[in-house]
């Protein structure tokens, strides 16, 4: 396809370059050679009279404009996608389809896998791939590579569809072994305990209840550091550690584990978890069926109420 001359190919190749300021990277990913990738860069700079990337030491950098065709084109991509993916049905008895959702060890041991039990015989063939947290979850999702995102509400973008899925409590966690722990614990024992904290990403993005418990002017003795929730109990049993988790993860991990789980000694905040999608996939109706599942999934789950239940979170649309 050329407009003036244009091939709207060099649109994948362009999405590519500007992410990765990279040729060889670019070419990487588009499997593609680095002569081939610096043939499609020149035929950008050309059309654009931009270098688009430029050197910087040893690396590239996006020049002004560069930066600010980052957007644009990852949307005209993605509605492009949109246009070619549609269907007048999805019919789940016999898709293939691997829906990407991102969520953090929690959600996709309480929400995900809840979810796969339930389509195990209506879908036999639908498949989940599950990437962890990144930085910027927001980012992610700006990208168009996810079916959608279970993540905390405050983390929500204000750019996209968004729904409440359900809500949790948090819960003490020690080892049933600990002796000096009994069926409470006060504030005082709390703050004295060594405890396990979780932290995401790169640049340990601290979990809600770290900054909850900052806020309200507790300062935890922390002693091991974490990246998932699901690496928590093993550092709890055998020790005299304890650690804050969502209730319905950590009554998971009491079933099969020597763990104590405990009210908080303190009033602590309600957890919603809720789900986000990309607005260009509102039409799709593969990831409508994928969203309605996991709504499903979500109202299953043990201790669900009506007051838990969705609530679409109304989002502008991003301009076209």
């Amino acid at each position: 396809m050329n407009l003036n001359g244009l091939d709207l190919n060099l649109l994948v190749a362009l999405d590519a370059l500007l992410e990765e300021q990279s040729v060889t990277r670019a070419g990487e990913r588009l499997h593609l050679s680095q002569s081939a990738m610096s043939g499609a860069l020149a035929r950008l700079r050309e059309h654009f009279g931009d270098p688009l990337l430029a050197p910087l030491g040893r690396k590239l950098k996006r020049s002004a404009l560069g930066d600010a065709l980052v957007a644009p084109v990852r949307a005209i991509l993605m509605q492009i996608t949109a246009v070619f993916e549609a269907g007048p049905v999805f019919d789940p008895a016999s898709s293939s389809r691997c829906f990407k959702v991102m969520a953090s060890d929690y959600g996709s041991t309480v929400l995900v896998s809840e979810f796969l039990r339930r389509i195990k015989d209506r879908a036999p063939r639908v498949g989940v791939e599950v990437i962890p947290f990144a930085d910027s979850p927001a980012q992610s999702l700006e990208e168009g590579d996810l079916d959608a995102l279970i993540i905390s509400r405050e983390f929500l973008s204000p750019n996209h569809p968004s729904e409440l899925l359900f809500t949790d409590t948090f819960a003490c966690v020690a080892w049933d072994g600990n002796p000096n722990i009994g069926k409470r614990i006060a504030i005082a024992q709390f703050l004295d305990s060594g405890h396990v904290v979780v932290k995401y990403g790169k640049h340990g993005i601290a979990h809600i209840e770290e900054r909850f418990f900052q806020r309200a002017g507790y300062k935890r003795r922390v002693e091991v550091t974490v990246t998932s929730f699901s690496a928590v109990p093993r550092f709890i049993v055998g020790t005299y550690r304890i650690a804050m988790m969502h209730k319905r993860l950590a009554t998971l991990y009491a079933q099969t584990m020597p763990l104590r789980v405990l009210p908080p000694p303190i009033n602590t905040p309600v957890l919603e978890q809720s789900m986000q999608w990309h607005a260009y996939r509102n039409d799709d109706p593969g990831g409508a069926w994928f969203r309605e599942e996991l709504r499903q999934a979500a109202r299953a789950l043990p201790g669900a109420t009506l007051a838990t239940r969705t609530k679409t979170r109304k989002t502008r649309k991003p301009a076209r």
